[in-house]
């Protein structure tokens, strides 16, 4: 079955069946040109690889069910692996806090210092560090994919940043 032919035929948000343009890229033609940056962004904001390649499949099954619907592609995964990654770790800190189980230190050799240091912030403060520094993204745009109030978008960068410079220096 070709996956993209599969997305691509869909309902109309008036329930009209359409057919797919020529300029809406199929779910493996959009699988091929995101996944990468989608797994790079999600291990920013969770710091688990696994976890992150997980995120993204379900992000692109997610997809699948409402590709019909979608406008912008490339904001709708973006924003959903964010948000998939706030629920993450809202899942990990109930499981931690209801089993007692203390987080495994901090290895901080390599290319784990990174990813040990962004531990260190809440989730909304790690996807706002990660999409201004990683993705280049200004408050104005963070507010905007986010959906966030850009006081807010501004506040979590500063707190967040303060949290980091006390972990990164001595």
């Amino acid at each position: 079955m070709n996956v993209g032919k599969a997305v691509g035929v869909g309902r109309s948000i008036t329930g009209e069946e359409r057919e797919p343009d020529d300029s809406t890229p199929s779910l493996a033609e959009l699988f091929r040109l995101h996944s990468d940056w989608l797994v790079r962004l999600a291990y920013l904001l969770t710091g688990r690889e696994a976890v992150a390649e997980d995120i993204v499949q379900d992000v692109f099954v997610a997809y699948a069910r409402h590709a019909a619907k979608v406008e912008h592609p490339d904001a709708y995964l973006r924003r959903s692996v964010v948000n998939a990654a706030r629920s993450w770790h809202r899942r990990r800190h109930l499981e931690l806090r209801h089993a007692r189980i203390d987080e495994p230190g901090s290895v901080s050799l390599g290319a784990r210092e990174l990813a040990d240091a962004l531990r260190v912030l809440s989730a909304r403060e790690r996807a706002v560090i990660v999409l201004h520094f990683y993705e280049d993204r200004s408050i104005d745009e963070m507010a905007q994919l986010l959906g966030w109030p850009r006081g807010t978008i501004a506040s979590l960068q500063s707190r967040g940043l303060a949290r980091l410079r006390k972990v990164v220096e001595p």
